[in-house]
Order: structure tokens, then sequence, then C-alpha cells
């Protein structure tokens, strides 16, 4: 896998833990991308897919970054369904043209959907 430089250092903004689940539901003008994050304790918040490579995809792939910020105080764990974040991003055809995977990643794995 390529490493793709990471754009959200400036935003004071982290990646999410783990990302669980990805989805894309299609519409006549594109798709909205919907993703499931698990960060590792609760109170995360301002979740955002932030695209890399200026959303231009790179050997037909579009990735982006799962994005949150980090709680002002520690926040007790709870149960992983407590702790989930969903977050999505519209994408349009016209950024879709030529792309065959979605990638969305996290501080420990990355998850992919194929169109």
């Amino acid at each position: 896998m390529q490493v793709l430089e990471q754009q959200i250092s400036a935003e004071g903004r982290e990646l999410v833990a783990h990302v669980s689940a990805v989805r894309a539901d299609g519409n006549p003008n594109g798709v909205i991308l919907i993703a499931t994050g698990l960060p590792d304790s609760q109170g995360y918040w301002n979740a955002q897919l932030v695209p890399l490579n200026d959303e231009i995809p790179a050997g037909g792939v579009l990735s982006y970054e799962f994005v949150v910020s980090k709680p002002a105080e520690s926040i007790g764990v709870g149960s992983p369904e407590s702790r989930e974040i969903v977050v999505g991003r519209y994408i349009n055809n016209r950024k879709l043209r030529g792309v065959s995977d979605i990638r969305v990643v996290s501080a420990s794995n990355v998850r992919s959907i194929g169109l």
C-alpha cells in the first residue's frame, strides 16, 4: 500500500483508533461514503472524512482519513457500541471518474470498498 501524506495535523485532530465499517450509498449524482469508527474511549467528537491527495484518485483509489477531536478530559472507555462514531461524505460523479476503490484510513487499519 502506498503511504499517503497526512494532511490533518494543523487541524488539531487525530486519526480514529479503528475503522470498523465502510459503505457507499449510491445515487444518480454520486455516492455518500459512510464510515463507522471506534475510538479508544468515549467523548471523541468533530469527526470528518478528510480527503488525501486533494481528493484525486491514485491508481484508481480515492483515500480519506477518518479524523476526530480528542475529549478535553479523560472519559470512561464504555462498551464498543457506546463509542462508535458514524460519519459521511458526499462524493460526486465527477470525482468518481476512474475510481475503482475508496479507502478509509484509521490509526490501526484501512478499510476499502470497491465501486
